[in-house]
C-alpha cells in the first residue's frame, strides 16, 4: 500500500470538535504532521442555539458569556471570546496515536490579531506553518510519500456528498489517483485569473506539494485568497506545476458559534452533515457564523 502524509495546520480553535469525525479513522499508512500555536483565539458575538420548547435553531446574540456546559469535549466553552492556551504535544498524541510523526508548536503573539500596522496578513501564517512542516520532514523521508493532503485544524474533511473523508485509499480510491506535477484545490481552474484561491484544503503528489510550499514566500504572499492565487498562477505560467479543481476532497469549517449545533447531534449519535434536515440548518447558520468570525477584526 502507498504511503501518504497529512499536514494539519493553523489555530487550534474548534479542533476539539472537528477531530471527532475523522481522526480515529486515519489508516496506518498516513503520517500526520501538525503546526499550530500554544495559544488560539476566536471571538464571536453570538451562537446558534437549540430551543427544546420550539424545536428549532436560532441565532442568539451574546452579551455575557453563559456558563460553560459540562459535556464532551471538556475544553469546549460557550463565550464571546474563546481562548485555548497551553496547547502541547500530548493533545495531538492522544488524538492521532502512532500516525503522528511531528508537531511544531510556536508561541502566539496577540498583536497578530490587531490589524493597524500589521506587517503581514493571515496567509503569511499559513505559509509559515506549511514550510515548518516540510522542514520537519527529513529529505529521505519525503520520498516515501506518494500524496500529501493539507487540512486546517478547525475543519472537518469531507467528500462531495458530505461523507467524512478519512484519508483511506481503500475507501476513496479515486481521491488518491492524482496526477504528477499538479496542485489540487477547491478553487476554479485558473483561480479566477489567479486572483482568488480557497485556502482550506490542498492536495497533490508529494513532490508537487513540497515544490509549491517551498515556492511560497510569507513576506510576499500574505494576503488571504489573493496571494495564494497569485503565487500559484506564477508557478503555472512558469511551467513549475499545474493546477486543477478537486471537489472530491473538501471540508467544512466549524466555527465556535456552531459548536452547540454539533454538540446537539453528537449527543444523539448523529453526524449532522449527513442528515438532510440538519444539513440545511447547518448551511443556513454557517453563513451567519462566518460573518461572526469575520467581525473579529472589527470588535
Amino acid at each position: 500500500m502507498n504511503k501518504h502524509a497529512l499536514f494539519i495546520y493553523g489555530d487550534y480553535r474548534t479542533f476539539d470538535w472537528c477531530h471527532l469525525w475523522y481522526a480515529n479513522k486515519i489508516p496506518e499508512n498516513v503520517d500526520v504532521y501538525i503546526s499550530t500555536y500554544t495559544t488560539s483565539f476566536e471571538q464571536k458575538t453570538g451562537e446558534i442555539q437549540w430551543s427544546e420548547k420550539d424545536k428549532t435553531w436560532s441565532f442568539i446574540e451574546l452579551s455575557t458569556p453563559p456558563t460553560p456546559p459540562r459535556r464532551f469535549p471538556s475544553s469546549t466553552q460557550y463565550s464571546t471570546a474563546y481562548i485555548a492556551q497551553g496547547i502541547n504535544n500530548e493533545i495531538f498524541e492522544d488524538v492521532f496515536g502512532d500516525n503522528l510523526k511531528s508537531v511544531h508548536i510556536s508561541n502566539r503573539d496577540f498583536n497578530e490579531w490587531i490589524p493597524p500596522g500589521k506587517p503581514a496578513d493571515t496567509t503569511a501564517f499559513i505559509v509559515k506553518h506549511l514550510q515548518k512542516i516540510v522542514e520537519d520532514i527529513p529529505i529521505e523521508k519525503r520520498k516515501e510519500y506518494k500524496n500529501i493532503y493539507i487540512l486546517r485544524l478547525d475543519c472537518i474533511p469531507i467528500i462531495e456528498d458530505e461523507e467524512v473523508f478519512t484519508f483511506d485509499e481503500k475507501v476513496f480510491e479515486k481521491q488518491f489517483d492524482l496526477e504528477e506535477d499538479t496542485l489540487y484545490t477547491q478553487s476554479e481552474e485558473d483561480m479566477e485569473d489567479w486572483t482568488f484561491a480557497h485556502d482550506l484544503v490542498f492536495c497533490g503528489r508529494a513532490d508537487a506539494i513540497i515544490r509549491w510550499i517551498e515556492y511560497l514566500n510569507p513576506e510576499k504572499h500574505f494576503i488571504p485568497h489573493i496571494h495564494i492565487a497569485n503565487a500559484t498562477g506564477e508557478m503555472v505560467k512558469k511551467g513549475i506545476l499545474k493546477h486543477k479543481t478537486f471537489i472530491d476532497y473538501n471540508c467544512r469549517i466549524l466555527r465556535r458559534s456552531m459548536v452547540p449545533f454539533f454538540s446537539h447531534y453528537w449527543n444523539k449519535g448523529i453526524y449532522p452533515l449527513g442528515v438532510d434536515e440538519s444539513r440545511n440548518i447547518f448551511y443556513k447558520f454557517q453563513k451567519i457564523a462566518d460573518n461572526i468570525q469575520h467581525r473579529l477584526y472589527h470588535t
